[in-house]
């Protein structure tokens, strides 16, 4: 498996040192992009699959929908990405009290750990 992959800082496809389309150069870095794609999509957005994406109008912007099932959300989504083997941890806060939560969440894969 190989993929596009995305600048960080700027979330769109940017070029390599040989001036091609930047690919994937790892199986972790593969699955990480996979997972920050399947994050990034909102339920029913895709035409020819719209169970696909993460329910974001639904659940996870609601305010009176429980954090747990916001978690479950997320989650479940990232389940679902080859190459994902488990979720080690998930940290969750509302810095400065304000309305926006930030979730920090370690992922287990076959080649490897990271965060998002």
């Amino acid at each position: 498996m190989s993929t596009f992959v995305t600048d960080d800082t700027i979330n769109d496809l940017y070029l390599d040192a040989k001036k091609n389309i930047a690919m994937s150069t790892s199986r972790l870095e593969e699955i990480k992009q996979l997972v920050n794609n399947k994050l990034q999509t909102f339920l029913g957005e895709i035409p020819l699959d719209t169970n696909e994406g993460v329910d974001y109008f639904g659940i996870i912007l609601e305010k009176l929908v429980p954090l747990d099932t916001k978690l479950n959300e997320l989650t479940n989504k990232i389940l679902e990405v080859d190459g994902v083997i488990g979720i080690d941890n998930i940290d969750y806060s509302l810095p400065n009290g304000n309305d926006e939560g930030h979730f920090s969440i370690s992922i287990k894969t076959d080649a490897g750990t990271f965060t998002i």
